[in-house]
């Protein structure tokens, strides 16, 4: 059953991939991950940290490039929304980190990677914001 459960997880990604460009942080994960060094517990952990870092950086950068597009009532309204977010983010982390407490060596695998999703969510978000209103 775990068998059947892992390769439809990769059928699911593979399908939602098909025709997509890769981003760079995804392409630099994968490598990451493909290394021996990333096959260890703390190696996969470590690649995932560094992918986050570069979520984030790209998040702030996306925030920035918006804020330096907008008129002022557009920057007053993704201020806000970005506050907002950023008190979500807090405490879908602390959800995370609780359903992730009991778990050993593999917990902090996904606890590292839930968290990775959240902010790379929201990167996306606001690259389409970028793409709409500055193409």
């Amino acid at each position: 059953m775990r068998l059947v459960t892992t390769l439809f997880i990769v059928f699911i990604s593979c399908t939602l991939s098909f025709g997509q460009k890769k981003h760079s942080i995804k392409e630099f994960l994968e490598d990451c991950l493909a290394k021996s060094s990333g096959q260890t517990t703390a190696g996969s952990v470590d690649c995932i940290g560094q992918a986050y870092k570069m979520w984030d950086d790209e998040l702030n950068s996306q925030y920035k490039n918006l804020m330096n597009s907008m008129n002022p009532t557009q920057k007053q309204k993704l201020k806000n929304a970005q506050v907002q977010w950023i008190k979500f983010r807090d405490l879908e982390f602390e959800m995370i980190d609780a359903v992730y407490a009991d778990f050993r060596s593999m917990g902090s695998q996904l606890r590292s990677n839930d968290r990775l999703e959240v902010v790379k969510k929201r990167t996306l978000e606001l690259t389409s914001l970028n793409k709409l209103i500055n193409n």
